[in-house]
């Protein structure tokens, strides 16, 4: 229940951070869609839809977002010699998990407007909300193509999420540490 009222909480603030910018010329809005792959110990994949909204300084984008993942990993890259009774998925008969992260973070972006191709980067830090709740950061590189009113952008990124403990099976397995990902991301900006 607590997770569920946080997520209100973030969507809520969002929500109105995004009304109260929208009525000036230096507001800037991003949607973004993304997959990565584990890299480390861990092995699966996530993918992910997240928004952000800020104000446009220069070159330089500062605001904040709030998104969605689904990420699924498999067992064994998270405990030691463990092997799940569960049914056969195509890992051996290891179960892969699955679950859902909300991201919540403040997002920095370099963008210059003077070409048609131009480069970009990117740097989220924030908070992920659900299966792996902990602090998360994000970096990376790219390149924005200028549509005249909208833009879109191909970043390259590499992303850590630290979770503190969080449970993976219904054996009460808990693991903890980092999960590293490197992925690519096409963003749309208006």
């Amino acid at each position: 229940m607590k997770t569920i009222k946080r997520i209100l909480i973030a969507a809520i603030a969002c929500i109105t951070a995004v009304s109260s910018m929208a009525q000036t010329k230096s507001y800037r809005g991003f949607v973004e869609g993304g997959y990565g792959a584990f890299v480390g110990s861990k092995t699966g994949s996530v993918l992910s839809l997240s928004t952000s909204h800020g104000k446009i300084f220069g070159p330089v984008f500062v605001g904040g977002g709030i998104g969605i993942e689904q990420a699924w990993v498999k067992n064994e890259s998270y405990i030691e010699n463990y092997v799940s009774i569960g049914l056969f998925d195509g890992w051996r008969g290891v179960k892969t998990f699955k679950g859902i992260n909300v991201p919540v973070f403040a997002n920095i972006k370099g963008i210059w407007e003077n070409k048609k191709i131009s480069p970009t980067f990117d740097v989220k830090a924030g908070f992920n909300l659900g299966m792996a709740c902990g602090l998360l950061g994000e970096a990376g590189a790219g390149c924005r193509f200028d549509l005249g009113k909208t833009a879109l952008a191909a970043t390259a990124f590499i992303k850590g999420a630290y979770e503190e403990e969080s449970l993976v099976s219904d054996d009460s397995k808990y693991v903890e540490g980092w999960f590293t990902s490197l992925g690519l991301k096409v963003a749309w900006e208006f």
